[in-house]
């Protein structure tokens, strides 16, 4: 959901000691009678001063389906007793308490390391720059990452981190024109 939706960690997290009032609720996530994709209602978020919420469509794909994967963990939440009202996301088992920003970039980090990443370069934005670079090394349109990530202004370029293999390629295809 964080990497599709373009999501900043804020977004679904609450930091210690503050209030969960625009916390992901169990309601805020709407899944499509077919489920072929489902919608987080974001009643804010930064760029939502006027708090008038916004929806993020999340849809299947035939790679990593975030769809199926919502499903069964909304089906697990309702399980362990979870009502609409409830936090989409909590800090452990069968707990009644948002997920906070620490334990999940710390269990993010942990995962990280088990696999053999550097967990120190990742942090809270991660989801959303891999979401960017991603997009772009896709080769998706400029406009379409800009809409993917609700960007209003152009700073999205920011985010995308170009790899060194791309540069080199850039640097190849540069020199294949001037010897032309």
């Amino acid at each position: 959901m964080a990497f599709f939706g373009f999501m900043r960690c804020g977004e679904f997290t609450v930091k210690s000691g503050s209030a969960t009032y625009n916390i992901l609720r169990m309601t805020d996530i709407d899944i499509s009678k077919d489920k072929s994709f489902y919608i987080v209602k974001l009643r804010a978020s930064k760029t939502d001063p006027f708090r008038q919420g916004v929806s993020i469509h999340i849809f299947r794909n035939s790679n990593i389906c975030p769809v199926e994967t919502m499903c069964k963990y909304y089906k697990y939440r309702i399980n362990q007793g979870a009502l609409e009202s409830s936090p989409l996301f909590v800090n452990e088992f069968m707990s009644t308490e948002p997920l906070k920003r620490d334990t999940f970039i710390a269990y993010v980090r942990h995962l990280l390391e088990v696999i053999g990443y550097n967990s120190v370069k990742y942090c809270g934005h991660s989801f959303r720059i891999g979401a960017a670079t991603s997009a772009a090394a896709a080769g998706i349109e400029d406009h379409l990452i800009q809409t993917l990530g609700r960007w209003s202004s152009n700073c999205y370029v920011r985010y995308i981190k170009t790899s060194k293999e791309s540069l080199q390629l850039a640097q190849s295809s540069m020199c294949k024109s001037v010897g032309q």
